[in-house]
């Protein structure tokens, strides 16, 4: 083959040098469009054929951007820019939506706290009052013994006081009992 091409003129050899470089690229773009349409096939993606019939996409796959034109780069681009606007947007509003929860939560935490405040004011009120009740019951239990030993020393007194009346009713001349009280001046007849 060297041999024939050493026959031929340099502009012939130039020729076919451009033609086999063509046939090389196109040869190289068939390969890669059996190992798209490989690729896709086993994964179970759809491949949509290129306008000039020698390039393929995967429908639905990034696609490179050696393999586009300078129109589809600036549409992709934008394409992109839109996505990660409307991406920015619903991130400002989860963002806003977490501050008006956190300032909401941070409400209810405040009522809350005041809340148990109050609740702890009571406590101590009540334990106060506990304290003072216990105090007074105390108080209260020692009066009602005193009452209860006064009681019972008048219980006996009055016991007493029945007993000489039913002695004296019974036996009036009993001189025994003339010795527990006060006597009077013996009369004079």
């Amino acid at each position: 083959m060297k041999d024939q091409e050493a026959k031929n003129s340099p502009e012939v050899n130039k020729m076919l040098q451009e033609k086999k470089r063509a046939l090389v690229k196109d040869l190289n773009a068939f390969v890669t469009l059996k190992k798209t349409y490989q690729g896709a096939i086993q994964e179970g993606q759809k491949v949509k054929l290129g306008e000039d019939g020698r390039t393929a996409e995967v429908v639905g796959a990034p696609r490179l951007a050696s393999a586009m034109t300078n129109a589809q780069l600036m549409e992709e681009g934008n394409r992109v820019l839109g996505q990660t606007d409307q991406s920015v947007l619903r991130s400002k509003q989860v963002v806003e939506n977490t501050i008006n929860i956190g300032a909401a939560t941070a409400t209810t935490l405040k009522g809350q706290t005041e809340q148990m405040e109050r609740i702890v004011d009571k406590l101590d009120n009540l334990e106060f009052s506990l304290k003072r009740a216990t105090k007074l019951v105390k108080a209260l239990g020692r009066q009602m013994a005193t009452d209860k030993c006064i009681l019972a020393m008048l219980a006996f007194v009055i016991l007493g006081v029945i007993a000489i009346i039913v002695v004296k009713i019974v036996d009036p001349h009993n001189k025994k009992l003339s010795d527990f009280g006060p006597q009077a001046p013996p009369a004079t007849n």
